[in-house]
């Protein structure tokens, strides 16, 4: 009876030690990621400001509190550099997303040192 319960006391003090084991694991990777999208802001980079065309617009599906996210396809022309092309999904009002249209010119900012952080600019 001893060796029995000896086993299965093994066996879940086993078992918490790997759910430790994992949380710990899933807990480092995203301080890492969270630590990654603030080191944009360490290292001083401003968002820069850019006029965008955009290419094409659809919506997702989603809703959330009145707002539809949208993915919007766009090609952003910055000042300085090349054209590049990215795409992002936005939160929007019914009231925005009948501003917005393919071909029409709107202003986003974006992360210099990564293109793909990029949001539109709303008018206040």
């Amino acid at each position: 009876m001893e060796i029995i319960f000896i086993a299965t006391l093994m066996k879940t003090t086993l078992i918490v030690i790997l759910l430790a084991l994992f949380f710990f694991v899933r807990y480092f990777f995203k301080l890492k990621k969270e630590k990654s999208v603030t080191q944009a802001i360490a290292n001083n980079t401003d968002p820069v400001i850019s006029r965008a065309i955009i290419l094409s617009i659809e919506n997702t599906g989603a809703f959330v509190h009145g707002h539809v996210q949208m993915k919007i396809q766009l090609q952003v022309i910055p000042v300085k550099g090349r054209n590049f092309v990215t795409e992002i999904k936005e939160m929007l009002t019914p009231e925005d997303i009948k501003t917005l249209r393919t071909g029409s010119a709107i202003s986003v900012k974006y992360n210099p040192t990564n293109r793909k952080q990029v949001s539109l600019i709303k008018a206040a």
